[in-house]
């Protein structure tokens, strides 16, 4: 003996109106739903609905099923109501709080946070357990992203620099503007010629190897740019930078100006070598260091 069910008119046009609302909204997964159901209200086989609509006999008869116990609204996705958050909202503030202050500040000899440390760190001070791959869940509706790090100086004094910008950095800008002078930021960088390593893909046990030539040199490049302007001078050494080619580098850019410029440089042992003072000095003129 088989059942035979029948969905009456007056469902059909629910369902029609649901598939509206579905296309309108862009909500695939009720469109297909309302589809297969008015397909079956049309006397289609079971079979011939799910090669159609590319789904399985256990899908449909469970759509089937909700609309039978539930109506219309049985089709609709509920979202699952999940298990109590272990961290009330209270520890949840408390754990930001923690993590904005860094590993240091709660104990931990490292400079940044990974999953396992922050799982270690809920564990210590509210004493739940959550799984790693849980904690980069949590950690993203914390309003934290997992990116890399930069170095800051670990002897900066945070107030002096302050107090420099607050300060003597207003009455600098003043005197370049004064004296229609160029303002200029200088450094170096040291570019190495024999590269670097970095990870790859091998055979298990098996370390890759990258040949090179053993040769340990560097190209160095002294570099300006001028705070007004954004002008950018350069100037390439294949040697070690000392204080005579950085005396040099300046020569060249005065070259290139017929301004007067104020140089601020950080504490090189060649910006402050006796050399550099000497031939300053000499230039005082034109160069304020």
């Amino acid at each position: 003996m088989h059942a035979r069910i029948t969905i009456t008119n007056s469902t059909v046009k629910q369902l029609q109106q649901q598939l509206g609302a579905a296309r309108a909204a862009s909500n695939q997964e009720l469109f297909v739903r309302s589809v297969a159901l008015l397909l079956f209200a049309q006397e289609h086989p079971v079979l011939e609905i799910c090669q159609l609509l590319a789904i399985g006999k256990s899908c449909f008869y469970e759509w089937l099923h909700a609309l039978l116990r539930d109506g219309v609204a049985g089709l609709r996705s509920r979202r699952a109501p999940g298990r109590k958050p272990q961290l009330s909202t209270e520890q949840k503030r408390r754990l930001r709080d923690l993590l904005r202050a860094g590993p240091a500040a709660a104990g931990f000899a490292c400079g940044g946070w990974h999953a396992a440390l922050v799982q270690l760190l809920i564990e210590r001070e509210f004493k739940v357990s959550y799984n790693p791959h849980y904690v980069c869940a949590l950690l993203t509706g914390l309003g934290f992203s997992y990116q890399q790090a930069r170095f800051v100086a670990a002897q900066r004094d945070e107030a002096a620099r302050q107090a420099w910008l607050g300060g003597l950095w207003p009455q600098i800008v003043q005197a370049a503007v004064e004296q229609d002078a160029g303002l200029l930021f200088g450094d170096e960088v040291s570019c190495a010629w024999w590269g670097s390593l970095g990870y790859s893909w091998a055979p298990v046990g098996q370390q890759p190897e990258v040949k090179t030539g053993g040769r340990r040199k560097g190209y160095k490049v002294f570099g300006m740019r001028e705070w007004f302007s954004g002008q950018l001078f350069w100037q390439g050494q294949e040697g070690c930078c000392d204080a005579v080619s950085y005396c040099q580098f300046i020569a060249t850019l005065l070259s290139k100006t017929r301004r007067r410029v104020i140089i601020l440089q950080d504490g090189a042992p060649y910006h402050r070598a006796a050399y550099t003072k000497q031939w300053l000095h000499e230039q005082a003129a034109r160069v304020t260091g």
